[in-house]
């Protein structure tokens, strides 16, 4: 319950000793990387994602909060290659996408941005704003019609959507 009231620091206490207490039991290490995040203890965070990667390799939620954290971090490369591993495991991952395709976009590779947002923006999880990071990466690559076509599905949902009405002016811009 400390965790879902973002009481973070308190809750951190109780899963350091639920670890404490039962080394295995992997979902207090990720619930614990989660508290850490949130309360600037970044390298604690990473050992207790790490700690719960170990009993669960497999979990793409695990490697998506560690290559999110990772690349808050500015650790790109280490990042890129959770993010990729999350989405390898679940393609339907939505937070890895929009971190990766955020580091794409940061490193002017606008193309791979698109390839790896594309995949999921009719999923239900997406929303306006991936649809908005997927349009400017259209925009940035060239794809002009592609930027204009998801901007109009933004301002579908959303008519009075500022973002959306800015990036429209820039893509009609001569």
């Amino acid at each position: 319950p400390l965790l879902k009231q973002h009481r973070f620091t308190e809750a951190a206490a109780a899963y350091e000793r639920i670890v404490n207490a039962v080394p295995t039991f992997y979902e207090a290490y990720f619930a614990l990387g989660v508290c850490y995040s949130e309360t600037s203890r970044p390298n604690e965070a990473e050992a207790a994602f790490r700690s719960f990667l170990q009993l669960q390799p497999l979990s793409s939620d695990g490697h998506a909060a560690l290559g999110v954290l990772l690349a808050n971090l500015k650790r790109t490369d280490e990042a890129k290659h959770e993010l990729q591993e999350a989405l390898r495991l679940d393609s339907h991952q939505i937070e890895a996408r929009r971190a990766l395709a955020r580091m794409y976009m940061a490193d002017s590779e606008f193309s791979r941005a698109v390839d790896i947002l594309r995949p999921a923006a009719d999923a239900r999880e997406a929303d306006i704003a991936y649809t908005l990071m997927l349009a400017e990466a259209l925009f940035r690559s060239g794809d002009t019609a592609g930027a204009l076509k998801e901007i109009d599905r933004v301002t579908a949902a959303d008519p009075s959507n500022a973002a959306a009405a800015e990036l429209r002016r820039r893509v009609l811009r001569p």
